[in-house]
């Protein structure tokens, strides 16, 4: 197995611990590949830039999602028409959300004493494929993590520029740490 589809194994393993682990349930939830062709209106980006590569992790969601999410998270939802309806909450789940498994990819990478640089979450509207639109020199998956009622995609691209140091890479999955209560205020 090649060092990139080992990172696109753990990536895909971190992100549904920091989605199950965020809401506090496991039980219902798969973790599988999917398909490029599905459309979202949002989406949120995070960028892991480090000398050796660069790594685009987007999760594409729906304000359909909202209602779930935010019951799971014990918010209340506001009850408002479709057109005026403040999706703030749900952003801020979801840049959490982009966060947590950006930031876990992140301490995984440092603890092979690589530098590595991680922008904060930003939500879009639309589609962000400026940087790696048909490069041939780029990897790119996609799975979604999914259960009877939501389904979140992520899509992550990578750009090896030092293939030796990139091969070099030890990736392991972490130990989960102690689950602990996240307040929003």
């Amino acid at each position: 197995m090649n060092r990139l589809t080992e990172l696109n194994q753990l990536a895909q393993k971190l992100s549904f611990r920091a989605l199950t682990e965020f809401i506090g349930e496991s039980a219902d939830w798969t973790c599988e590949a999917a398909q490029t062709d599905d459309v979202f209106p949002w989406l949120c980006l995070v960028v892991l830039a480090s000398p050796d590569f660069v790594v685009h992790q987007k999760v594409l969601f729906s304000p359909a999602s909202e209602n779930f999410f935010l019951r799971r998270m014990g918010l209340k939802i506001a009850s408002a028409s479709a057109a005026d309806k403040d999706l703030t909450p749900l952003f801020d789940f979801i840049k959490e959300f982009s966060n947590l498994q950006a930031g876990s990819l992140k301490a995984v990478i440092e603890s092979n004493n690589s530098d590595i640089g991680m922008s904060l979450p930003i939500i879009m509207q639309g589609f962000e494929d400026l940087y790696f639109r048909d490069r041939a020199d780029v990897a790119e998956s996609i799975w979604k993590i999914t259960n009877s009622n939501v389904s979140l995609h992520i899509q992550m691209s990578v750009e090896i520029l030092n293939p030796q140091s990139f091969e070099a890479l030890t990736l392991k999955l972490p130990t989960p740490q102690a689950r602990r209560k996240i307040d929003y205020l």
